[in-house]
């Protein structure tokens, strides 16, 4: 459901502008992780909504560099929620904001470096199709089958 979530939004604003949607629907369903004592949310819930947005971005040019593959980006996400578990960065682990502060800044740095490599509107460095001409298709030589000759 997410990656049709992410194409719907994606032709209506562009994969920019639905990351940006998606990244701020996905921040606040993680309220609740802020309202929770003992939480390992114990910070800013504007620096998690900024790194969210950053986050989505990243995810959106996963997904839409591996053809829409969803596994590729569980998989970023499950590596991002581990690596908080084996590199104590989050407050409630090292009783300072700043190493989930530098998490964020790096988050956000590769976000913008893919929006530059790709542009805002596909986040993807790979064509489509629907991008190449149609001439392209029918012209290109065919090597022979086996057993024939060229």
């Amino acid at each position: 459901m997410a990656g049709i979530r992410a194409t719907a939004a994606a032709a209506r604003h562009g994969a920019l502008g639905a990351s940006i949607v998606i990244g701020v629907v996905w921040a606040f369903w993680h309220i609740p992780k802020f309202l929770t004592a003992g939480s390992a949310q114990d910070y800013s819930f504007w620096l998690y909504l900024v790194d969210t947005i950053a986050k989505a971005v990243l995810f959106t040019w996963v997904f839409n560099s591996t053809a829409g593959s969803l596994l590729m980006v569980t998989l970023l996400h499950a590596s991002l929620n581990t690596s908080t578990v084996f590199l104590p960065i989050l407050p409630a682990a090292t009783g300072d904001v700043g190493p989930v502060v530098i998490a964020i800044v790096l988050h956000c740095a590769a976000a913008v470096a893919v929006v530059l490599a790709t542009g805002p509107a596909r986040l993807t460095r790979t064509s489509s199709r629907a991008d190449q001409p149609q001439d392209s298709v029918k012209n290109v030589p065919r090597p022979p089958a086996p057993g024939q000759t060229g």
